[in-house]
């Protein structure tokens, strides 16, 4: 189960508690016992891994060559 901050309206005690995505009860502060909690909102971390991000795929070549290479005459000369 996944755990969720939440924070007393009346201490300011901020407090974790583990809990299923859809339970909607009230929480009670561990520290003053009030039933005036709310819910924290904060920013998952996630760490990309695996191919496909720039660490693994994207780097630029190592030879030093950025430039795109120019196309040969006979591609661009020859008519569909």
């Amino acid at each position: 189960m996944p755990l969720y901050d939440f924070q007393c309206e009346a201490c300011g005690k901020v407090f974790e508690v583990e809990r299923s995505m859809t339970d909607t009860s009230t929480e009670t502060c561990p520290k003053c016992g009030s039933k005036k909690t709310v819910k924290v909102f904060s920013s998952a971390g996630i760490s990309f891994k695996g191919s496909g991000f720039y660490v693994t795929d994207s780097k630029p070549s190592t030879n030093g060559s950025s430039k795109p290479t120019a196309p040969s005459s006979s591609d661009s000369d020859s008519e569909g």
